[in-house]
């Protein structure tokens, strides 16, 4: 089983014994309400609202549910949420795919270029593979750039942007960039 299926299978149980928690605590605490003849309390509004547990009808209103759902410190989630969050990890399961066959063919590409004789350190071309997230700030890019030794210097790469107004222009997404590339090859990849 994939870590994405074995992620949902577990996020699905999660969400059913979440959802489901309360009508099985409450159907116990609730079923001493009923009578020694196995009947409800007058007191219990509407049979709408109610589940049947051994010849009792237990009461489990909503108002109980939210207490104890906050009580718990428990999330409660729309049907339309949760499918929001289910496309969120499967699109995660979809990336970090792309991610491992992309660090295979970047592992690879290393292993070629080991092979050929380098005539000193600083001849050493440094890959990367770089995720832009939303909302991920210039100041955030340079510093991976520079810790993974594609440029030499985070602050010159954050003047460029600053200098030509480019702080708005960067775009989400996944680049390919080496050590080879210029600051102004590596902004006009990323913009």
């Amino acid at each position: 089983m994939t870590r994405s299926k074995l992620r949902s299978t577990a996020v699905g149980i999660l969400i059913a014994t979440i959802a489901l928690a309360p009508f099985i605590i409450f159907a116990d605490d609730n079923s001493d309400a009923a009578t020694d003849e196995g009947r409800v309390n007058e007191e219990q509004p509407d049979k709408e609202n109610s589940h049947e547990e051994n010849g009792s009808e237990v009461l489990v209103t909503e108002q109980d549910m939210l207490q104890y759902i906050e009580e718990n410190d428990l999330v409660a989630l729309t049907a339309a949420k949760f499918e929001e969050l289910q496309e969120d990890i499967d699109r995660l399961s979809e990336l970090e795919d792309e991610l491992a066959v992309l660090q295979e063919e970047t592992e690879a590409a290393s292993v070629d270029d080991e092979g050929e004789e380098s005539t000193s350190d600083s001849d050493d071309v440094h890959r990367l593979y770089l995720v832009i997230g939303s909302g991920m700030s210039a100041g955030e890019i340079a510093n991976v750039l520079e810790e993974t030794n594609i440029i030499s210097s985070a602050s010159d790469f954050r003047e460029y942007i600053e200098n030509n107004d480019l702080e708005s222009a960067i775009k989400s997404g996944q680049f390919m960039l080496d050590s080879t590339m210029s600051v102004s090859e590596i902004v006009g990849k990323i913009t």
